[in-house]
């Protein structure tokens, strides 16, 4: 049998349309009911716990803040203690640093001359000296010529030699300190020492003693603390070594010159 189908063909491309668009609808449909199900499920709990999390956030930076405001408030409090802590520790620190250096400077002394007097104003130190000869000067100045971790280059002099006119090796001049320089010059100075030689052996018996002064300046200058208030610039009131309002801080006495006992007669 022959089958003849006499319905138009635009019938079958509606029919197929109608499909079509039932199966986009439905797929619409599912993808809608995804994104619902997801953001109820995945996203709600997820918003949630991130708005959890920022609100801790939140009050932990408040609890911060309030400890560091504490702790400033502390800091503040104990800021003039620490500042006279830190005072008193560089009091007690200077008050060693004259004794050390006269410590330090008679290991470098020869044993044959006497030091009748020290004094140090932090910068120069001055020293009374007595010896029998020139030998012992030329031995002793050699010694504090050595000791270059005490006081500066070229900054050693002597004065106050009798029957010495002279400010430099060669013993021409008025009256100035003998300079000991660097690089074998010590030589040269002690041989301007024995150019008076002559002059000393005239000196009657009695007076055997030579006496003379020497000046060094120090390497590392001793400076005296001084208080300062913390966020100040300096104290208001306060002379060196005190504490601002009149209040008194810890003394810091200038170094007496150790007491030599005198050579004897």
């Amino acid at each position: 049998m022959l089958k003849i189908n006499l319905l138009p063909k635009s019938i079958y491309d509606k029919l197929k349309m109608r499909n079509a668009a039932i199966l986009f609808g439905c797929l619409a449909l599912l993808i809608l009911l995804a994104g619902l199900a997801y953001s109820h499920y995945v996203l709600a709990p997820s918003i949630r716990d991130m708005t959890a999390k920022a609100d801790e956030a939140e009050r932990i930076q408040q609890q911060v803040q309030l400890v560091r405001a504490q702790a400033k408030g502390v800091r503040d409090s104990i800021a003039p203690i620490q500042a006279k802590l830190d005072f008193i520790n560089a009091v007690l620190k200077y008050n060693v640093e004259y004794p050390k250096l006269y410590e330090e400077v008679a290991r470098w002394t020869y044993d044959r001359v006497v030091v009748n007097a020290m004094d140090c104003d932090g910068t120069t130190l001055t020293m009374g000296v007595r010896a029998r000869s020139l030998n012992d000067i030329g031995r002793y100045l050699l010694n504090i010529y050595r000791a270059t971790h005490l006081f500066a280059p070229n900054s050693i002099g002597i004065s106050g030699v009798p029957g010495y006119g002279g400010g430099t090796a060669s013993g021409t001049g008025t009256g100035g300190p003998i300079g000991l320089q660097a690089g074998g010059a010590a030589g040269t100075a002690l041989a301007g020492i024995e150019a008076i030689g002559q002059s000393l052996e005239r000196r009657p018996a009695e007076a055997s003693w030579i006496d003379f002064t020497v000046t060094c300046k120090l390497k590392n200058p001793i400076v005296a603390p001084q208080f300062v208030a913390p966020g100040a610039a300096g104290a208001e009131g306060a002379g060196p070594g005190g504490m601002p309002g009149g209040a008194a801080g810890p003394e810091t006495p200038a170094a007496p010159g150790p007491q030599v006992p005198g050579p004897p007669e």
